[in-house]
C-alpha cells in the first residue's frame, strides 16, 4: 500500500502548484487538442490500477486490454 498514490494527492499537488482540477465524467468529453488530464485506470476484477496522461497516453482504454476500467478522469486547468 505504500507504492498507492490517491486521487487526493495527486489533486492537492496540482493545486499547490496554481492549477484548477474538474472531474470530468466521460472519456469523450475530453478534447485532443485542448485538454490535458489525468486518468485513473483499473483492471477489471483486480486491484491494478495506473494514472495516464491525456493526450500523451495514446493507449488509456485498453491498457489492459478488454479489462481496462476508467474510473477517474480529472481536467487540469491553469
Amino acid at each position: 500500500a505504500r507504492k498507492i498514490t490517491f486521487p487526493e494527492e495527486v489533486i492537492n499537488e496540482l493545486r499547490v502548484r496554481g492549477y484548477s482540477i474538474k472531474k470530468i465524467k466521460n472519456y469523450s468529453e475530453l478534447n485532443t487538442k485542448t485538454d490535458v488530464a489525468i486518468i485513473l485506470i483499473k483492471k477489471k476484477n483486480t486491484l491494478a490500477y495506473h494514472w495516464m496522461c491525456f493526450p500523451v497516453d495514446r493507449n488509456i482504454l485498453s491498457f489492459f486490454g478488454e479489462n481496462t476500467v476508467l474510473k477517474e478522469i480529472y481536467l487540469i486547468v491553469k
